[in-house]
């Protein structure tokens, strides 16, 4: 009969594997959060902000590849 293998952890880097992966779980928390709630009310916001402007017309600056290539 074969015998078993044993499977040797480093404790050690398991913590710092733990510890990783807690701080990216934060960091996805904080994208989510920022994707589905702050990034929609300032999309909202924008539109409003576009709606003041609606008479004026808009100067455009010119193209630094322009700029560059003249």
């Amino acid at each position: 009969m074969p015998q078993k293998s044993k499977l040797e952890i480093d404790i050690e880097e398991f913590r710092q594997m733990e510890q990783v992966k807690e701080e990216l779980d934060r960091q996805l928390a904080l994208i989510n959060h920022t994707e589905h709630v702050e990034l929609p009310e300032l999309e909202k916001d924008l539109q409003n902000i576009k709606g003041l402007f609606k008479g004026k017309a808009v100067v455009k600056q010119p193209d630094l590849n322009q700029r560059e290539s003249v």
